[in-house]
């Protein structure tokens, strides 16, 4: 990758920011594979990240025949776990959201050349990067308030339930602000998301803005139902 690819990514991701009617019409014009999936890429290193500060915080206290041991919340070899996982649901994802995409502008009678929509489709995750990465900038901020948390277990095979609430409990009682920033900025991206698929079915499926409207939110419907099965096929 060269300091061009980076320049012309870089273009397009402010493109998609300020101006997604241009963007989209660059993209259909001259669509990549490398582009969207550099955003990915970059996407899952946040996601990985947010997870590591988070759990900056969290301790496991083990004790098992008689002795004692502290685990960290988050260990260097769960990277690799959450890395491939990451990697599967939004590669997943990716071909999900090109056929509800193409299967949907057919329907409205759109043109879409294959590729096109495919590289388009992969920009869509622009939404999830930013996403990612006002979470991790809010999540900076208020974790330096927020107190250890200190999980006690009678063996290191206790339920997970049990942490998911005892997390819960920590997160609402110290982390009301960073939920109320993470609740808000996620309708936010949600909404913006949206508004590029619309974009999206305008400019690469070449509908008129009427069809592209109607087109886009329902496909943005449908992905969304799609992104809550695969997550819950993946982290139950």
């Amino acid at each position: 990758m060269s300091i061009l690819f980076f320049k012309k990514l870089a273009i397009r991701i402010k493109r998609l920011c300020m101006n997604p009617s241009e963007a989209f019409k660059s993209i259909e014009k001259d669509p990549d594979f490398l582009g969207p999936f550099s955003i990915i890429l970059i996407t899952i290193a946040f996601a990985i990240l947010n997870q590591f500060i988070l759990a900056q915080n969290i301790f496991f206290m083990i004790e098992e025949f008689n002795i004692k041991q502290v685990m960290h919340g988050f260990l260097l070899s769960n990277i690799q776990l959450l890395l491939a996982v990451q990697l599967i649901i939004v590669i997943l994802m990716w071909l999900i959201i090109f056929a509800i995409n193409y299967s949907v502008s057919r329907m409205l009678g759109g043109e879409a050349e294959s590729y096109a929509l495919f590289s388009a489709s992969g920009y869509l995750y622009i939404t999830q990067l930013l996403h990612f990465l006002s979470d991790t900038v809010a999540l900076l901020i208020a974790i330096r308030s927020m107190p250890v948390l200190a999980i006690f277990m009678i063996n290191s095979k206790v339920d997970d339930i049990a942490k998911s609430v005892g997390f819960g409990i920590w997160l609402s009682n110290y982390g009301m602000n960073l939920s109320f920033i993470r609740e808000f900025t996620g309708w936010l991206f949600t909404l913006w998301g949206g508004l590029l698929n619309v974009y999206l079915m305008r400019e690469v499926c070449y509908l008129d803005s009427k069809r592209a409207i109607v087109g886009g939110i329902i496909a943005y419907i449908l992905i969304t139902i799609a992104a809550i099965f695969v997550n819950q096929m993946f982290y139950g």
